[in-house]
């Protein structure tokens, strides 16, 4: 049992509440004079003190010098068998014709929060100790000053019902009730349990609450967030692991498989055709194929200066990835073809390129595009570069979404797109390259989507 140190006090006020069986004394000097003890309720409870109250009265009689000691017994049994002590030094009151009486008081220390504890009044006199009746009184409960949730914060994904689980730490640590109570603001977008764990409904914002049981005013609160479901990657699509997070398709746009050519358009056109001359293409004026109708210069014909153009100008409407697969599909820029190339190892294998992804993907995945040998159509003729540094006809183009002019004098003329242009030298080694190519040639595409 813990010890506890007497305080003197004085006390002459008579506590409100009930008092316990009185214990008497006979005055050896007047019969008519009995002193008795009474243990007072109303004691003044802390979380490790208390303040115990007792009252002394005699009838008919002077009630100065009629005890030696005056005190407390006080333990946690509750017949107070063993016990500790604590004394009072004096006690003052006042008196009427009939009574007089006196009120003592002892406070007592580390004491355990929330424990019942017993007490009793006492005096001595001529070495005989007389008692009060037992009461009770219970400690008040360590309170908790804050708590602390980890995670403070955290986003979830929708999906197969995403969980995170939520701990609270309770301060102080010896707080007689270390329990919260969860709640969630907005249960229809994140639940939680009594337990802490918390579950994503639907996308939003909710705060989740740990709220002392003990100390109900101490509450600490961790914000969610709750991300709508990804959308599956469109079908076809290939993760190369890229910087951007730009998909590519596994094959060229109109082909049945990954190894087959697909369909050759001419650039800004949405459609495959027979042939591909300047007569034929869509954008051609009667004013001849060097005026182009879109596409050229600031809007006007050919004399509009040095605008670049990009499909994306025109809100896809002349792109034929986008046109023919929907959704984000689109012709690659130049920087995207650049970027594929960068993060990619090339290897010219049987009937085209291999590209290899140098960064897995978010499954840790190194992927794989092929790139189909192929020529450009001037007419009806599929046509390659010649000269030493290509190797026949291992090579394939593919449009870009940026066109690009000549000049002529003052005369800027827009009749050139570009594209890339992949091939195997004569010594083997597989290398890229920017084209220039008329617009009106038919040149395959290689979609990519975001």
């Amino acid at each position: 049992m813990k010890r506890a140190f007497a305080i003197c006090t004085l006390a002459a006020v008579i506590l409100a509440g009930a008092t316990s069986c009185e214990k008497k004394f006979n005055n050896s000097k007047s019969e008519s004079a009995s002193l008795y003890v009474y243990t007072k309720s109303g004691v003044d409870v802390g979380e490790e003190q208390a303040t115990l109250h007792g009252e002394l009265t005699v009838y008919a009689g002077d009630i100065d010098n009629l005890w030696e000691k005056i005190g407390f017994e006080w333990g946690s049994d509750p017949n107070l068998n063993s016990y500790d002590t604590v004394y009072a030094n004096d006690a003052e009151g006042e008196g009427d014709d009939t009574s007089q009486w006196k009120g003592f008081r002892s406070n007592i220390f580390g004491l355990t929060p929330a424990t019942v504890y017993y007490y009793r009044a006492f005096f001595i006199r001529e070495g005989k100790r007389e008692r009060g009746k037992i009461l009770s009184f219970k400690t008040l409960s360590r309170k908790v000053t804050s708590i602390l949730i980890t995670p403070a914060s955290y986003t979830l994904k929708l999906g197969s019902e995403e969980t995170v689980q939520l701990t609270a730490s309770v301060y102080p640590s010896d707080a007689s009730d270390l329990s919260v109570k969860w709640s969630s603001d907005n249960p229809s977008i994140a639940s939680v349990s009594e337990t802490g764990l918390v579950t994503a409904k639907m996308s939003g914002l909710a705060r989740i609450m740990a709220k002392s049981v003990l100390t109900p005013n101490v509450y600490e609160e961790c914000e969610i967030t709750v991300n709508a479901a990804p959308e599956p990657p469109p079908e076809g699509s290939v993760d190369m692991g890229l910087p951007s997070k730009v998909l590519w398709r596994d094959r060229n746009l109109g082909a049945s498989s990954p190894s087959g050519t697909g369909t050759y358009y001419a650039w800004a056109e949405t459609s495959g055709k027979a042939s591909y001359t300047t007569g034929n293409y869509f954008w051609a004026q009667e004013s001849g194929w060097d005026y182009p109708s879109r596409y050229s210069g600031n809007g006007s014909w050919g004399n509009g200066g040095d605008k670049m153009w990009f499909l994306k100008d025109k809100n896809y409407e002349d792109d034929a990835a986008r046109q023919s697969l929907g959704g984000s599909w689109r012709v690659p820029s130049g920087a995207e073809f650049t970027e594929l190339k960068n993060n990619c190892t090339i290897t010219a294998v049987s009937g085209g390129f291999k590209f290899k992804a140098k960064n897995p993907d978010k499954n840790g995945n190194y992927n794989e595009l092929f790139f189909p040998f192929n020529g450009r159509i001037d007419g009806t003729t599929s046509g390659y570069e010649s000269g030493d540094d290509y190797y026949g006809e291992s090579q394939c183009y593919f449009w870009i979404d940026e066109l690009t002019y000549y000049t002529s004098g003052s005369q800027y003329y827009y009749v050139y797109a570009y594209a890339e242009h992949i091939y195997k030298t004569s010594s083997g080694e597989s290398l890229t390259e920017y084209k220039r190519i008329p617009r009106c040639y038919g040149i395959q595409i290689r979609p990519v989507c975001n």
